[in-house]
Parts: structure tokens; C-alpha cells; sequence
């Protein structure tokens, strides 16, 4: 799974109309932070790039309390759900994403 972005974005490697972002790994504390690094590959199997602003290296969400107490590490975000935050996160930077399977 993984996110595809068809607005044009530069990158370290020039410009591109197709952008692939994966989630490399999920970091989540006891407070409810979440982190999400992430790649970025310019076109279907290709190289990695770097990116600029709005992209991020990693994404930062702060899951709700539940109850007052810290969300437990067991009911936080599925891949999906952190797939849609980033995809939230860049739509209103005013970019187009679409979902990659």
C-alpha cells in the first residue's frame, strides 16, 4: 500500500507528475504521539528522491484521548488510517493523492 501524488512535484531529481510515498516505518508512545517516516520515489519503482515542502521525512499526528487517559498502544492507527492522515495532510497543501495499492 502506499499513497500516489499526480500533481507535479519537484523533487531532487527534477520534476515529476508521479510521486510514490510509502510508509517505512510507525513510531507511537503511551501519550498518543504518532510518527510515520516515509520514502518518496519518482514513477513506479524508481529512484528515491528527496522532496521539498509540504512534504515531510516523517509525519507527526496526535492520536485523541480516550477517557481523559492516553489512547493505548494496541488501539492506535491501522496502516490504512495513517495512509489517509498523510493523504489529508497534503490534499489540503493542495496537492493530488490518490491511494496506491
Amino acid at each position: 500500500m502506499g499513497l500516489k501524488v499526480t500533481t507535479t512535484t519537484t523533487t531532487s531529481e527534477g520534476n515529476t507528475s508521479v510521486l510514490y510515498l510509502h510508509i517505512t516505518e510507525f513510531y507511537q508512545n503511551k501519550a498518543g504521539n504518532v510518527i510515520l517516516p516515509v520514502k518518496y520515489y519518482k514513477g513506479k519503482g524508481g529512484a528515491e528522491v528527496e522532496v521539498f515542502s509540504p512534504f515531510e521525512k516523517s509525519f507527526n499526528y496526535q492520536l485523541e484521548n480516550i477517557e481523559g487517559g492516553a489512547q493505548e498502544l494496541t488501539e492506535g492507527l491501522t496502516k490504512e488510517q495513517c495512509y489517509e492522515k498523510i493523504k489529508a495532510t497534503l490534499t489540503a497543501a493542495g496537492k493530488t493523492v490518490v491511494d496506491e495499492i
